[in-house]
C-alpha cells in the first residue's frame, strides 16, 4: 500500500472556461456543416423542381405543336375531300352540258336529214312527173 495517489486536482476555471469554448466551436462547426448542407439539399431540390417544370413546358409545347399540326392535317384533308367534291360537281355539270350538246346537235342532224330527205322525195317526184310528162 506504498502507493498512494495524489489526489486529483479540480480544473481551474481558465480549464473550464477553454473547455466550454471548444465546445462552443466544435457545436458552431457542426451547426455550420448542417446549415451548409440543409442549403445544398434545398438548392437541389429547386434545381430538380425547376427541371421538371422546364421539362413539363417542353412537354406541353410539343403536345400544343403536335395537336396544331393534326388540326392543319384535318383542315387540308377536308378543303382536299371539298375541292375533289367540287370537281366531281364541275365534271358532272360538264358531263350533263356535253350530253345536252350531244343531244342538240343529233336532233339538228336527224331534223336536217329529214328536211333533205323531204327535198329528195321532192326532187324525185318532180323528176318523175318531168319524165312521165305528168304533173
Amino acid at each position: 500500500m506504498g502507493d498512494v495517489q495524489p489526489p486529483m486536482a479540480e480544473p481551474s476555471s481558465l480549464q473550464q472556461d477553454q473547455a466550454r469554448e471548444r465546445e462552443k466551436v466544435e457545436a458552431a462547426k457542426i451547426k455550420a456543416v448542417q446549415v451548409q448542407q440543409e442549403k445544398e439539399a434545398a438548392s437541389a431540390a429547386s434545381e430538380a423542381t425547376r427541371k421538371a417544370k422546364e421539362t413539363a413546358a417542353l412537354d406541353k409545347a410539343k403536345a400544343e405543336k403536335a395537336a396544331a399540326a393534326k388540326a392543319a392535317l384535318d383542315r387540308g384533308a377536308a378543303k382536299e375531300k371539298q375541292a375533289e367534291a367540287a370537281a366531281a360537281r364541275r365534271a358532272a355539270a360538264d358531263k350533263a352540258k356535253e350530253d345536252a350538246a350531244q343531244k342538240i346537235r343529233e336532233e339538228r342532224a336527224a331534223k336536217e336529214a329529214r328536211a333533205q330527205g323531204g327535198a329528195a322525195v321532192q326532187a324525185r317526184k318532180a323528176g318523175r312527173e318531168a319524165t312521165s310528162g305528168k304533173p
